[in-house]
């Protein structure tokens, strides 16, 4: 008797189960489709681009929040000369990942303006722009596919030697190797095969085989070891 009473709640058991799955489903479904909904922004200033990039960075009087009456930056004034290096350092939720964020506009100024070999950022094709500028971030995505293409980022342009030359710059080579087949090994999902400190050393490559103009760390050595 228990056993048929037990049969005869286990579909209900899954049903309301599925209901929950639903639920959730429709519930990132609502999130996928509104930002499908959202209209493209235009990916050009009033200029299209430079001819060439020297690295002259400027941040005239930035203001920045992201909730309005909050602040998260007030009246910065930065400048930094091409070639130079400068290290950022402040408590979490100081900023530092904004300047980033800001630098490539991903996020519209408050106030102020930040330039560029004097050319102000909101006049540059933001496409030109980006392709300026590499980030490595301390939270590396690594997509479905082979070693080779997550480092030139399905980029024909970027040839086998000049990853493998980047990939050897970023001390990334040694450990590539020893994966199953090389620069041809598939990543499983997320890189979930990698550790943190690989996927770091993977997207410092992928960085170097770009070659920017102006290159942006983001705590992005945390995991890798010291020697490296």
């Amino acid at each position: 008797f228990l056993t048929y009473v037990q049969h005869f709640f286990t579909p209900i058991r899954d049903i309301t189960e599925k209901y929950s799955v639903f639920q959730a489903a429709m519930a990132g479904a609502e999130r996928v489709f509104g930002l499908l909904d959202e209209p493209p922004e235009s990916h050009l200033g009033e200029g299209a681009g430079l001819p060439a990039i020297r690295g002259e960075i400027t941040f005239e009087r930035v203001q920045f929040e992201y909730v309005p009456g909050e602040p998260v930056l007030r009246d910065l004034s930065l400048q930094l000369a091409p070639g130079e290096s400068v290290a950022v350092v402040g408590h979490t939720g100081a900023g530092k990942t904004t300047l980033a964020s800001l630098l490539t506009r991903f996020y519209t100024l408050a106030g102020g303006r930040i330039l560029i070999d004097g050319i102000d950022i909101a006049k540059l094709d933001k496409r030109f722009l980006r392709r300026q500028i590499g980030i490595v971030q301390q939270d590396v995505f690594v997509f479905s596919g082979t070693v080779l293409e997550n480092i030139r980022l399905w980029d024909d342009t970027i040839d086998r030697d000049a990853v493998v030359r980047a990939a050897t710059l970023a001390q990334a080579d040694p450990f590539i190797r020893a994966l199953g087949n090389g620069y041809d090994t598939e990543m499983a999902e997320r890189g979930a095969t990698l550790s943190t400190g690989q996927r770091q050393l993977l997207a410092f490559a992928r960085v170097m085989a770009q070659n920017p103009r102006m290159l942006i760390l983001d705590e992005a050595t945390s995991s890798v070891d010291t020697e490296t």
